[in-house]
């Protein structure tokens, strides 16, 4: 009947909709993931630029020291 021919269609689209928005979901999820370690990796790399800084003005003031 046209009825339950509609209604399949109607189905096999929710059925569709539900996979996309399940995929759609894990990809949020996955990007999320991503971000978060890129964040991380900033964290880490800022962190150790500062220690590098550090670093260079104690060699500059221990440099400096030496030479007066």
């Amino acid at each position: 009947s046209e009825f339950g021919a509609r209604l399949a269609k109607v189905e096999a689209e929710r059925q569709q909709l539900a996979e996309s928005l399940t995929s759609a979901e894990r990809r949020m999820t996955e990007e999320k993931q991503k971000a978060e370690d890129l964040l991380q990796q900033v964290k880490s790399a800022r962190s150790a630029a500062e220690y590098t800084k550090q670093e260079l003005q104690d060699y500059k003031n221990k440099a400096s020291r030496i030479l007066q």
